[in-house]
Order: structure tokens, then sequence, then C-alpha cells
């Protein structure tokens, strides 16, 4: 998800209309004077590495609108497909109208790294005492985790009593 964040109300429809955003190459190309750099950190340099031979080398990426509630708001949201530590170029052209008929003057561009997803793990419910009968299963939300290990134990009767207590 790509989050403009500008200063005036403006509606997605016209943003979209002046907004492209590129998947840059992972190794910056060669140009006149200057030798191919593989691994390239793009946002060491920011703009002004990007030049008309870099946006040919790049990829265009779709861009669709996440729905916002009001026609004109300050912060949009877009849908866009790119991998975690891509480097995207964004690029708003001059002319973007904001609310109250005000124009953006001049291009707006900037060099951004694509955050890798948050790794995070939950169990879904409260607390969970399983049964002897029935369902054996344990809700648990994942995101960025390829394996989960837990420990299960038996408690008797007479202690359910004290751990009931102790949360």
């Amino acid at each position: 998800v790509l989050v403009i964040d500008s200063t005036a109300k403006v509606s997605s429809e016209n943003l979209i209309s002046k907004l492209k955003v590129y998947k840059l190459p992972k190794d910056k190309p060669a140009q006149p004077g200057m030798k191919e750099v593989k691994n390239y950190q793009w946002t060491n340099f920011g703009v002004n590495s990007i030049s008309e031979e870099v946006i040919k080398a790049s990829v265009p990426v779709d861009i669709q609108i996440i729905p916002s509630e009001n026609e004109f708001e300050k912060v949009q949201s877009f849908k866009i497909s790119v991998s975690p530590d891509d480097f995207i170029y964004v690029q708003i052209d001059e002319g973007v109208n904001f609310y109250g008929n005000y124009f953006l003057p001049k291009m707006y561009n900037k060099v951004l790294k694509v955050k890798p997803y948050p790794v995070e793990i939950s169990i879904l419910s409260e607390g969970d005492i399983i049964s002897m009968n029935g369902s054996h299963q344990i809700p648990v939300l994942t995101r960025g985790i390829e394996k989960v290990v837990f420990n299960v134990w038996r408690l008797k009767p007479a202690e359910i009593n004290h751990i009931i207590s102790q949360s």
C-alpha cells in the first residue's frame, strides 16, 4: 500500500491521474561516463540518481485506488504490487488540483524502499482450555512466521482453580 499525505485535501481520482510509480532495477544501469553498479541502494542518493536511462530500465507499477470515506482527503491510499526490499520511484506531476482550486506548482518525486512485512503472532482468544472431547484447535494469527511450536500439558482437575486464580 502506498500512502500519500498532503497538506491540502485532494481527490484520489485527481491524484492518480498525475501519479506514476516505477519499480527501480536491482542494479543501476551503465550511463555515459559511469559503470553499472550492482545491488545499488537507490535511497542513498535519492532522486538525484534517477535519470531517463533509469526510468527506461524500470518497471511501471499498476496503481489502484483504495477508496476513502470522503471524496477529498489529505491522506490517500493506493494499492501497488511490489515485493519487500524493492526500491520504488514515486512521481507526482505538476498540476494536481487540490480542494479550493489550488494546484501543485511543480513536480514532486521521491525514492522509497519498500519495508518488509511485520512479523507477528498472536493467539486469537483470551485464553483457552482445551477439553478432552471435541475440537483440539487453538486459533492463531501469524504473519511472516514459517513455524510455530506449542507446549501443551495436562492439568489435574484439582489444580484448575489454582490456575484460574492466577489469571
